[in-house]
């Protein structure tokens, strides 16, 4: 009954080859053969030339709709450019979609290769064709076993461990995906980032292959990608070259707004950049491309035209405790509840003119792992008027959480 089954898939593949599902190769291997394969460093699965100058990085989910369509580009993409060497393909496993297979699938398809060297890429094809048929379940992993010549019985040990997904799954949250497929590109020092073609980031979705044509035939490949640097980076590592309250190359007291302003400008990250004047430039605002809040940041000046304050606000990747181990213990502190039970708590460092904002959700003890969502970075005056109007407190730790609350 399952080789039956499996039979009607195939047909079923070639009948819907035209939305998008790819036809199945009597000889899975097929396809691939002459291409070379390998793993990357952490483990994300490669196809192509280890001398291709870029690399086109797709997240993806077996179960994802969007995904078993946009693999017909990918098949497009190898054919006409990782077969002869110009380029690579790394696929990295972002199971998102269905909460019982997503995983699974993804831990079936590093497995095939843990037994059989090569044997991901014709996996990942059965796994799309299967998935759009609506063949994926509990009987898939004999399925894979008996077309690619595998032990079922150590596929299916393998999978019950198996957690390359949560490296790949880890490496799209540093990047910022947020669905599937998403299409990055990697260039040849490792860096990895956005394509940034017509004046627009392509973030999300999978990239057609006029636009993967344009990165790869490019002069200049990294004029096409914009990799991100997170906003609020610099609270939790060093950065000789512009130490707190410097951010950017924008130092508060010293940078006049006019030139921050042109900083601004010129990070692909930054969009709806709004310029405010009286008379002269006075303040300016903007977003992250990718911005998980709905608040601006913004810069103002003072009457010098020079940065008097740089705000910084989106949901960050650290906790509180990174930022304590990166400047240490702040000198005070103040918070304010909202509405909704939760707290903003300002961090005040008044050595290096830095607010540092966390929240504290609803009933949370302000703890190590406090969410760190904004920051200032003042000049010398207005740092002394926010701590005459403050009214904050001693920092005595997380204990203190209590004390801090106005």
């Amino acid at each position: 009954m399952r080789r039956l089954r499996w039979t009607v898939s195939i047909v079923l593949a070639v009948v819907f080859v035209s939305t998008g599902v790819v036809a199945q190769e009597d000889d899975p291997f097929a396809f691939y053969e002459g291409i070379e394969t390998s793993r990357a460093e952490d483990g994300g699965f490669v196809l192509g030339s280890p001398d291709a100058p870029v690399t086109v990085v797709v997240f993806a989910d077996f179960m994802c709709p969007h995904c078993q369509t946009y693999v017909e580009t990918t098949h497009e993409f190898i054919d006409t450019f990782v077969r002869d060497g110009q380029a690579r393909l790394e696929y990295r496993l972002y199971p998102i979609v269905n909460p019982t297979y997503s995983a699974l699938t993804a831990q079936w398809a590093e497995c095939v290769e843990v037994q059989r060297d090569g044997a991901f890429w014709p996996a990942h094809d059965m796994l799309y064709n299967l998935a759009h048929a609506g063949e994926v379940g509990p009987d898939t992993p004999e399925t894979l076993a008996e077309t690619l010549g595998l032990d079922v019985e150590k596929l299916d040990a393998c999978a019950a461990d198996a957690a390359q997904y949560v490296t790949d799954l880890e490496l799209g949250a540093s990047l910022g995906v947020s669905g599937t497929p998403a299409t990055a590109v990697r260039l040849e020092d490792g860096t990895l980032g956005w394509p940034f073609l017509r004046d627009q980031i392509f973030n999300r979705g999978g990239l057609p292959l006029n636009l993967l044509t344009e990165i790869i035939e490019a002069e200049d490949v990294s004029s096409l990608v914009m990799v991100p640097s997170p906003l609020l980076a610099s609270l939790v590592t060093e950065d000789a070259a512009c130490a707190n309250p410097c951010w950017r190359g924008i130092v508060p007291g010293e940078t006049l707004l006019t030139d921050a302003l042109e900083i601004i400008r010129q990070d692909r990250q930054h969009v709806e950049i709004t310029e405010t004047s009286a008379g002269e430039l006075d303040a300016l605002t903007w977003r992250r491309f990718d911005s998980r809040l709905n608040e601006p940041n913004y810069i103002i000046a003072n009457a010098e035209g020079a940065v008097d304050v740089i705000s910084l606000v989106d949901i960050s990747d650290y906790g509180l405790g990174e930022v304590v181990e990166n400047l240490g213990d702040p000198a005070q502190a103040i918070g304010f509840g909202t509405e909704d039970g939760s707290a903003i708590l300002y961090m005040i460092y008044p050595d290096i003119a830095t607010v540092v904002m966390v929240l504290t959700a609803p009933d949370e003890v302000l703890n190590e792992d406090s969410l760190v969502v904004g920051a200032q970075y003042l000049s010398s005056e207005a740092l002394a008027t926010f701590l005459e109007d403050a009214d904050a407190v001693a920092w005595t730790g997380y204990d203190g959480f209590d004390d801090y609350l106005r």
